[in-house]
């Protein structure tokens, strides 16, 4: 009877253990599913993610049935689809994912998207959405290198002259795992980045058990660097000079252009005299002419001069864009030298009077408009300023006015062609606190309630700073050499030479086109210039710049050393522009506008091919 007993008592434990067992099993088995589940619907979020970095440009690649024209200036409505895509997870053959990727709402002047993306496994099912938003960048570049001619490029060094205080993203150069890193720092005298760094390339190499080749650089970073980052859209990398990212959005931005501010038909009139004096080296260009002005009434100005005739001149040697559809990489271009327009051609306007809204709506049917901003879309070349002066409370105002020289307003410009900047760029309101070094400005930056901002975009050109030392090649007038010559082209029409820069003061009273320093009563070793800056075609700098000192060499204010460049925005640009040879040129003093990662800027213009949530944006639930 005992042995019956004890018999039974340890089959009740056996099935106890088995039963305990099986329970483990099964929790284990549903933690694991759910795990799974989750890890599926990250893995659909990623996907979406890998989607629209891939595109050239996102609203473009949600866009149905075309755009949908409306009424007034500039407006009409993009209509749009839903993404989706079903996955299953390879090898498990029970989970997999599904996404949706949808237009939702603007922030700002950004195109939000959203994306859903749910995974299951078993019985278990995990949803992800996200709101996100194409990230703003600080410096992109396509390639830290600088044109040396028409076929190489060479090394672009950061030192300790150089302030950087914005994020620096590099796009890779060759293989991500070669043995060759992407940025140059002289150790001897580092630069303080003051953002993270990120790379395109990996950190290792493929070869050598995976050799760290930043190890003796990477404490140079000290607000972090991030590698194997997605590429920049500044240029396709299977085609030099090419962007299929910038034709799209250039497109886009082109169509929402009111009518009055899209200048396809730019045309230079060319002046038989003027051409006769253009002989060698020169050429004729033409170009639009914008002026930023703040008028007595306190409200924001653009004075509009268009088909102006550019005398220009060929580059230093260093003045290099990208050559598109050429077996060479990189070819010379022509740089501005002088330029002329019709007496009667300007035209002022309030800068709201270019401001848009861009619509789009929600394959759910909503309608979303942007901020409105303004937009000026030029096919051709385009002249940023034109002759100011200092007055006598220290102001830089319009030559010849009492009209304050500064952006009032939200304006994106882009061009098919290069824009030259011409004399300092500087916003109207509230600046943070200027910062001087050895007596020079080397800090002015819009404080964040700062409404005003400013857009340069080059499409297939270069944005650049005129050299100005090649004001000795003006012609003058044969009655008096102190005075610009006047011209009348075939049509009848009167040419005139237009003065840029600064004007010296008495006795001489002549347009030596100086640049000025916007806080100084002289012309001084600051150029400041706030702008939110893309050049695809070429990179942002400095013209005519030479490792030569005097003639053919751009003409530094400061006897001592080089000038001081300095921009309160964001830079995106194909390769670095050059800014120093030698003593000549700029020393860079770079700060990041915060504001712009607000959605600030008109336009949606940004090239960065980065996603990334919004605050706030991001949820997951079971289902």
């Amino acid at each position: 009877m005992l042995a019956v007993v004890v018999v039974f008592a340890l089959m009740i434990l056996g099935f106890g253990i088995l039963t305990a067992a099986y329970g483990a099993r099964r929790r284990a088995a549903n933690l694991r599913d759910q795990a799974m589940s989750e890890l599926a619907a990250e893995a659909g979020y990623e996907a979406a993610i890998r989607w629209m970095h891939q595109q050239a440009d996102v609203l473009s690649g949600v866009k149905k049935g075309g755009r949908v024209r409306g009424r007034g200036r500039g407006t009409g409505t993009e209509t749009t689809r839903m993404i989706r895509e079903n996955s299953l997870l390879g090898g498990f053959g029970r989970g997999g994912f599904n996404y949706t990727i949808s237009f939702d709402r603007f922030l700002g002047t950004q195109p939000v998207y959203k994306i859903v993306s749910e995974g299951y496994y078993g019985l278990f099912k995990k949803r992800i959405q996200s709101h996100v938003v194409q990230a703003v960048g600080g410096w992109d570049m396509g390639l830290c290198e600088i044109p040396s001619g028409m076929w190489g490029s060479r090394r672009a060094w950061f030192t300790g002259e150089d302030i950087i205080e914005m994020p620096i993203h590099i796009n890779c150069e060759g293989a991500p795992e070669d043995d060759i890193v992407d940025i140059d720092v002289w150790k001897r005298d580092k630069p303080k980045f003051n953002y993270h760094v990120s790379m395109g390339e990996s950190r290792y190499t493929w070869w050598g058990h995976s050799k760290d080749k930043y190890s003796s650089l990477i404490d140079l970073f000290e607000k972090g660097i991030y590698f194997d980052q997605p590429q920049c859209n500044v240029t396709d990398p299977e085609s030099a000079g090419a962007n299929t990212s910038a034709a799209a959005k250039v497109a886009r931005f082109k169509s929402s252009t009111s009518g009055t501010f899209d200048f396809s038909g730019a045309n230079a009139p060319l002046a038989d005299s003027a051409v006769e004096l253009v002989s060698g080296d020169w050429s004729l260009e033409p170009a639009v002419q914008l002026q930023f002005y703040v008028d007595g009434l306190g409200a924001g100005m653009v004075r509009v001069t268009n088909n102006c005739t550019v005398c220009c001149t060929e580059g230093a040697g260093n003045d290099y864009i990208l050559a598109s559809g050429q077996v060479n990489p990189y070819t010379l271009y022509p740089i501005y030298g002088y330029h002329y327009a019709d007496s009667s051609a300007s035209i002022d306007y309030p800068i709201t009077s270019t401001y848009v809204r861009q619509k789009v709506s929600s394959p759910m049917g909503g309608m979303a408009s942007a901020a409105s901003g303004g937009q000026i879309f030029v096919n051709g070349n385009v002249i940023i300023g034109g002759a100011v002066g200092i007055d006598a409370d220290g102001n830089m105002v319009m030559a010849g006015t009492r009209l304050y020289s500064k952006l009032k307003g939200r304006l994106m410009v882009v061009a098919t062609g290069n824009i030259w900047v011409v004399h300092p760029v500087l916003y109207a309101g509230p600046q943070e606190p200027a910062e001087y070094e050895g007596g020079n400005l080397i800090k002015l930056v819009p404080a964040m309630e700062n409404e005003n901002v400013l857009g340069l975009f080059s499409q297939f050109g270069a944005v650049k700073v005129i050299d100005p030392q090649l004001s000795s090649n003006v012609p003058r007038y044969s009655g008096n050499p102190n005075l610009p010559e006047v011209y009348t082209n075939a049509g009848g029409s009167v040419l005139t030479y237009q003065p840029v820069g600064f004007r010296a003061a008495l006795p001489s009273s002549k347009w030596e086109r100086q640049l000025v320093d916007p806080y100084s009563s002289q012309t001084a070793a600051s150029v400041v210039v706030q702008a939110a800056i893309t050049s695809c075609g070429g990179g942002w700098g400095a013209e005519n710049v030479s490792s030569t000192t005097g003639l053919g060499a751009r003409r530094n204010v400061n006897p001592n050393g080089k000038d001081i460049l300095i921009v309160a925005g964001s830079i995106t640009e194909s390769v670095q522009g050059i800014v120093a040879e030698g003593s000549n040129g700029f020393r860079r003093c770079y700060y990041f506008d915060e504001r712009l990662l607000t959605g600030i800027l008109p336009g949606d213009m940004w090239l960065q091919s980065k996603y990334v949530p919004i605050p706030g944006g991001w949820s997951d639930s079971r289902l």
